[in-house]
């Protein structure tokens, strides 16, 4: 058994070595982190061409990289001036698909921009980059359509690039994602048990809870538009909700709901309608499902009939409405719920899109 570790600051007699070779560095360092361009986009948008390791065609078939830095394969590389490449002629009658790739080659111990050739074909695929420990290792920078018969070639940038870390803050998560860097997530430990534990991403759009982390939270919620209190504030009636942050402002949400006696609704309104947790988005309106079990068939309503909420079109809607089946048949379509029966439960749960960007 050969047991081998290393950098250490002396050889020792139990396998660890002072020294390391190109290979066995590549070993260790390839897993510090991802291929990527040495440089964190954190603003909301980039002139053409003012990138680092960018290409562009220059002269025909003759390409331009500008400047920049990279990790590769575990290795550092810098180019310090502008770099040219020549595409290969294509003179078939095929589309070929080429790369731009950084190389790290250990036979050379180098890491240079090259260009991967692929071949013409009637359906032509982009080469793939090579990524073999103690061999050849590849970052692809850019793909190269060179169209038949030397056609004019079109370049799609493909760097990947490097990102904030995400930074964890104790409380004030909401204000210390106020001042991170752009394209970063901010999680809250809620280390002072007042809320739950939330991820925050701050982009060009603002700032918004991008998953719950921890428990749900809860939220009570509230019939609007009914004449009797049993529906909003009464004892007898029974209100539980739940909710959690499942996307960039994207909530999912539960409701069980049930009341103690017949709630109508009040004056003109024409249908009840329920709050939400948070305020949604109003570009469009959205809908969610729901079941009532009205088990007595109180009210001359069937003993569970489903149910819609529609979230209106508008500014902010904050709130849902309900409608039902007709009770007179389905050719007749959806009526407004204008009451919710005596001793029943309704039953709501879905996904809409939050208004945390303000639009």
């Amino acid at each position: 058994m050969a047991e081998i570790s290393y950098p250490f600051g002396a050889n020792s007699a139990g396998g660890g070595s002072q020294m390391v070779s190109q290979a066995q560095w590549q070993q260790m360092a390839h897993g510090f982190g991802p291929d990527r361009i040495d440089m964190q986009l954190t603003a909301s948008n980039y002139a053409t061409g003012s990138l680092p390791l960018w290409a562009s065609v220059t002269n025909g078939r003759q390409l331009t990289i500008t400047p920049g830095n990279a990790w590769v394969g575990g290795f550092y590389y810098q180019l310090t001036a502008p770099a040219t490449l020549t595409v290969p002629d294509n003179t078939s009658s095929y589309t070929r698909m080429d790369l731009i790739v950084l190389r790290a080659d250990l036979a050379t111990g180098s890491v240079n921009v090259t260009l991967s050739t692929g071949q013409p074909a009637a359906s032509p695929i982009t080469p793939t980059p090579q990524r073999v420990l103690g061999g050849r290792w590849e970052l692809a920078l850019c793909i190269i359509t060179s169209p038949a018969n030397n056609g004019a070639l079109t370049l799609t940038a493909v760097q990947p690039f490097d990102a904030p870390e995400t930074v964890t803050a104790p409380w004030n998560a909401a204000q210390v994602a106020g001042l991170a860097p752009k394209i970063s997530f901010v999680v809250d430990a809620d280390s002072n048990t007042n809320d739950t534990q939330t991820e925050l991403f701050t982009g060009r759009d603002g700032i918004a809870p991008s998953r719950t982390l921890g428990k749900s939270t809860g939220w009570t919620p509230g019939m609007t538009n009914p004449n009797s209190a049993s529906a909003s504030g009464n004892t007898s009636a029974t209100r539980v909700g739940r909710y959690r942050w499942i996307a960039p402002n994207t909530v999912f949400f539960s409701v069980r709901y049930t009341t103690g006696a017949t709630a109508p609704t009040t004056g003109s309104a024409s249908a009840l309608t329920m709050n939400l947790p948070v305020a949604a988005n109003g570009s469009t309106g959205q809908v969610l499902k729901g079941v009532v079990y009205n088990l007595t068939s109180a009210n001359s309503l069937p003993n569970i009939f489903d149910i819609t909420m529609l979230i209106p079109q508008g500014s902010s809607p904050t709130y849902g409405s309900f409608i039902r089946p007709s009770t007179i048949g389905l050719i007749y379509g959806y009526d407004n719920l204008t009451l919710m029966p005596a001793h029943s439960t309704l039953t709501l749960s879905g996904v809409y899109e939050a208004n945390q960007y303000k639009e």
